[in-house]
């Protein structure tokens, strides 16, 4: 018989509660409706009879209220009326019906929060399942909620109840299916923030196959109390006790030993039949031995069975051997085995419940909670057996991963803090350990809103593994958001400790940098942010950031040779780092230094972001575009490579160029004069050194200041660029129409510098062997001379033979002076760089005698040149970095080309 009572206010007739009584009344179930009054107990208890061996269904809507001994009262919606939800439980349990389900649609007060929600429907479950083992179908909303529908969680219900896909092969809706299409309804947590099933002993056939529906007994409307005679409330009766095995008188037959020996033979033989009659003569005969001999019995009568392929009968053997014999371990795990492969879940349960009580087994507890949460969906079944293993097998990882997770499922936080802090300390590692603790930081501070005891759980993490760079993000944020300065500072103090033990740079230059900024902003040390910033750029000599904030601290503490130097490094690191330059200027006014102010308000202007001071600086001392500098003095051999030389010159491959610079040139143009390709300059073309020309007037300058030998100059129609070298016998450059008239007296000064650069000795192979391949053929071929036992490949081996015999003895000593140097460096030579570094030096030189980097730049953005694979953004780069050392000042206070401030008059 299936009874079911919907407990419901009056006027709801088209609510959700009445189609949900529609489906049982058409599933066979007996409905009575019961209208809430003051007896509404009483009429509750007419409505379920007798209900002895039936299957009940409780249905109540209405709204949660906690009530005194830890029970929950639910309100009857749109009435006065209030149900004790432990009452109804005992009142189903009185009638000690054959299996039940309680389904509850309940509103709570509050906000609407889903942990809330939870909450509530945690005491609820609790609440009935004191008092009876059945299941609990249940969702709770906040009363609050102003878009959502009466009865909705019912609403839910009866469109799960009528989706085909709730029911089972044989065609019936188990409350376990019909809570899987439930969890998979769109939007229902939204509508419902909570619902759950507590699955009972049973999983609860909610409406049986259509076959065995029968048609309904009854349907009542506002039951009237008198309407069902009130039946006697006789309490369950208690289980008996299972009956006493009954003895027999003691045999005189042959030995219990040899009657199994000789039924296991048979056994063994497969005369099942034989050996079950041997086995059953060993039960009469010895039947009055009780405990392992009678289980052993059994419990081989069993495996006959199963052999047989009769495994109810075996099961039932087993279980005798059990009554026997109820630590028999071996018929357990028979029992066990048949539960599986029948995939009788709950049954497996009990097995396992068993051998734990029977044996002291608390490895089958972990089994136990896995079949009641995967199997049987019985989370909180699962959880009270996790526990109890927790309990009795400490520190097992598995266990506690699994209580981890069933914790945080069912939303209890602080139970989720305690274990992974067990799990904590069973973790095999550092790094395991700092994250578990992360894990208890990330619930206390998110979950439990508890700040203190967060920040140590994250302090506690940075200590296991100082690479953890979650915690230290989470624990700066607490800090900070609290205003807890001092104990940050100790944090990032005891981690530059930590990070230097382990090596550890690039944390160690992060902390650094944030210890610095915190004593800087916050706690007002000076001394300690600059000591904390100078270790952050130890670590990190490129961090430009933090050479800006050392030299604000220098500045301000009125060292401002220290400030300068870390500005200097920055505009090395970055150049076109605008803030950089602007300090300069300012760093440089302050000191007085005029000239190097108005090379920094130049480099803003090519940044194009000079004020109203940096442009009138700029124009107080820029030159004439019609008038040439006019040095005091010209450049010597060692200003060049101190002052003048860019990144990438190496002064052992330029002495090894320079030694062998005339007989490369002169096998160079042996060849090309072989091949016919030498260029031959027309007489008539070549300019006297003494011409007023302009160009020719500018070389003669330049080559004074440079100290480079004037080459020969002939005007020649097509020249690519205005200006070329010629390789020949003799030093020859070609100069094209587009530098003969019409250029501004410094873009010529920056053309011609940047040319004769070229015509130093150690630059001129370079003229002969202008690409990389042909110049690593003519190094090879040079280091082969000195050193013999090189390889060296085809073209490097014919031209090493040819210099050998044009090589004078003085410049075959120099060469061999720059071998042994560059020998002694384990071969360690770049010679793109060396090509890239010429390059970038005559611009530099271009730079230096037109006095201005606007006219630089003019010129070499209105040009193609592309020498060394270098764009005019490199050179660019290289020029603003040279304007911000002070190289470039230094080397125009010694030509005495330096702006300077005009005195007072």
């Amino acid at each position: 018989m299936r009874v079911a009572v919907v407990i419901v206010p009056p006027g709801t007739e088209d609510s959700p509660a009445s189609a949900l009584a529609q489906r049982l009344e058409q599933a066979g179930y007996r409905v009575t409706r019961v209208t809430p009054s003051i007896d509404l107990a009483e009429e509750i208890s007419r409505a379920l009879g007798d209900g002895r061996g039936a299957t009940v269904l409780m249905y109540v809507a209405g709204a949660l209220r906690p009530s005194g001994d830890e029970s929950v009262a639910l309100k009857i919606d749109d009435t006065d009326v209030a149900l004790r939800l432990d009452a109804v439980g005992r009142l189903v349990q009185e009638r000690a019906p054959l299996d039940g389900l309680f389904v509850l649609d309940v509103t709570h007060d509050g906000d609407d929060d889903a942990f809330l929600a939870a909450e509530y429907v945690d005491n609820a479950v609790r609440a009935i399942r004191r008092e009876v083992p059945f299941g609990v179908l249940i969702g709770a909303r906040a009363s609050s909620r102003p878009e959502a529908r009466p009865w909705e969680f019912t609403e839910r219900v009866v469109q799960a109840l009528d989706d085909p896909r709730a029911r089972d092969p044989q065609g019936g809706v188990p409350i376990s299916r019909l809570y899987e299409r439930l969890r998979g309804q769109h939007g229902l947590s939204a509508s419902v923030p909570s619902f759950a099933h507590v699955r009972g002993p049973t999983d609860f056939i909610l409406l049986p196959p259509v076959e065995e529906m029968a048609p309904p007994t009854s349907r009542t409307l506002d039951l009237p109390r008198e309407s069902v005679p009130e039946s006697p409330r006789t309490p369950r009766p208690p289980r008996s006790a299972p009956a006493a095995p009954v003895s027999a008188p003691p045999s005189s037959g042959p030995p219990l030993d040899v009657l199994l020996a000789e039924a296991d033979d048979l056994r063994s033989t497969g005369a099942w039949d034989d050996a079950l009659l041997g086995y059953r003569k060993a039960l009469m005969l010895h039947g009055a031995r009780e405990g392992q001999p009678r289980a052993e019995v059994y419990h081989r009568i069993g495996e006959v069975k199963l052999a047989q392929d009769k495994p109810r009968e075996a099961e039932l053997n087993f279980e005798k051997a059990l009554d026997a014999h109820p630590v028999h371990r071996a018929s357990y795990d028979a029992l066990v085995l048949l539960a599986t492969k029948a995939q009788d879940w709950t049954r497996l349960v009990a097995l396992r419940r068993k051998i734990r009580e029977a044996l002291g087994d608390a490895s089958q507890l972990p089994l136990i909670a896995e079949l009641l949460e995967e199997k049987l969906h019985n989370a909180r079944g699962a959880l009270e057996a996790l526990e109890e293993a927790y309990a009795h097998l400490p520190g097992e990882v598995r266990v506690l991963e699994r209580l981890r997770a069933l914790y945080e499922r069912m939303q209890r936080w602080p139970k989720v803090v305690e274990i992974v802090g067990e799990l904590c300390r069973e973790a095999p590692d550092g790094t395991s350990r700092s994250e578990l603790r992360f894990a208890q930081a990330d619930v206390t501070l998110g979950r439990l809103r508890d700040e203190t005891r967060g920040l140590s759980f994250l302090e506690a993490a940075m200590e296991e593994d100082p690479a953890n760079d979650k915690a230290l993000q989470a624990l700066v944020a607490v800090r900070t958001r609290r205003g807890e300065w001092d104990s940050l500072e100790r944090t990032y103090a005891r981690l530059i400790d930590r990070h230097a033990e382990r090596g550890d740079v690039a944390r160690a230059w992060d902390v650094c940098r944030r210890l610095g900024l915190l004593r800087r902003d916050q706690l007002r040390d000076l001394p300690g942010a600059l000591d904390a910033l100078e270790g952050a750029i130890r670590c990190k000599p490129s961090d430009v950031e933090t050479h800006a904030a050392v030299a604000d601290l220098r500045a301000s503490r009125g060292d401002l040779d220290g400030a300068l130097k870390d500005l200097e490094q920055m505009a090395e690191s970055a150049p076109t780092r605008v803030a950089t330059h602007r300090k300069l200027y300012d760093l440089h006014i302050r000191r007085g230094e005029v000239d190097r102010a108005w090379l920094a308000a130049t480099a803003l202007e090519e940044l194009g972001s000079p004020d109203m001071d940096h442009q009138l600086l700029i124009d107080q001392f820029r030159p004439e575009r019609s008038s040439a500098i006019r040095p005091a003095t010209a450049l010597d051999d060692a200003t060049y490579e101190t002052l003048l030389c860019a990144p990438g010159a190496d002064r052992d491959i330029a002495a090894l160029l320079r030694a062998v610079a005339r007989p490369a040139a002169a096998l160079r143009v042996q060849a090309l004069r072989a091949q016919k390709k030498l260029l031959s300059m027309r007489p008539e073309k070549r300019q006297s050194p003494e011409s007023t020309v302009s160009i020719v007037r500018t070389f003669s300058w330049a080559s004074q200041i440079l100290g480079v030998p004037l080459p020969e100059l002939y005007v020649h129609d097509d020249v690519p660029g205005g200006i070329a070298a010629v390789p020949g016998d003799t030093r020859v450059t070609a100069i094209g129409p587009a530098v003969l008239s019409g250029l501004p007296l410094r873009e010529l000064a920056f053309l011609v510098a940047r040319h004769l650069v070229y015509y130093r000795p150690e630059n001129y192979p370079l003229v002969f062997f202008p690409s990389l391949p042909d110049l690593t053929t003519l190094f090879v071929a040079c280091l082969g001379i000195s050193l013999k036992k090189i390889s060296t490949p085809p073209a490097a081996f014919k031209l090493r033979a040819e210099m050998e015999k044009h090589l004078a003895p003085v410049e075959k000593e120099e060469l061999a002076r720059s071998v042994e140097r560059l020998e002694r460096r384990a071969g360690q030579v770049d010679l793109g760089a060396w090509i890239r570094g010429v390059e970038l030096t005559a611009t530099r030189s271009g730079l230096l005698l037109a006095g201005d980097l606007a006219v630089a730049m003019r010129v070499m953005r209105s040009e193609s040149r592309r020498i060394a694979d270098l764009s005019v953004d490199d050179k660019r780069v290289d020029l603003l970095s040279w304007c911000a050392s002070p190289k470039l000042s230094l080397l125009r206070d010694r030509l005495g080309i330096a702006a300077q401030a005009v005195p007072d008059s």
